[in-house]
């Protein structure tokens, strides 16, 4: 898949994987002083026009944020296990690529 190939959903769970990553990558006791809110924020694709619309794109957006910050917050204190795994493979009589991509996150 290709980037002009990615839609918005793809953009925004490339978004949301990467926060989670990045604030269960740090020690727990070093998320207290990290915002949930600033890493969502950073992480959060800036590509609009693969959106329907700019209100769109704030809407999903603002969505995801208030969604996504009160879980990240409410396990701010365990060290989850994460698997992040991509497998690709061609198909030659189909001459065609699939790919899936796991995303695990076990936070007990």
């Amino acid at each position: 898949m290709t980037a002009k190939d990615l839609n918005w959903w793809h953009l925004v769970q490339h978004s949301i994987g990467h926060a989670m990553n990045d604030s269960y990558q740090l020690p727990p006791e070093h998320r207290a002083y990290v915002s949930a809110e600033g890493i969502v924020r950073r992480r959060f694709t800036d590509d609009v026009s693969k959106f329907d619309s700019d209100q769109h794109y704030m809407l999903v957006k603002e969505q995801v944020l208030a969604y996504l910050i009160p879980l990240m917050e409410s396990y701010r204190h365990i060290r989850p296990t994460l698997l992040f795994e991509s497998h690709r493979s061609f198909i030659q009589v189909l001459n065609l690529e699939l790919s899936v991509i796991f995303q695990v996150m076990n936070l007990l």
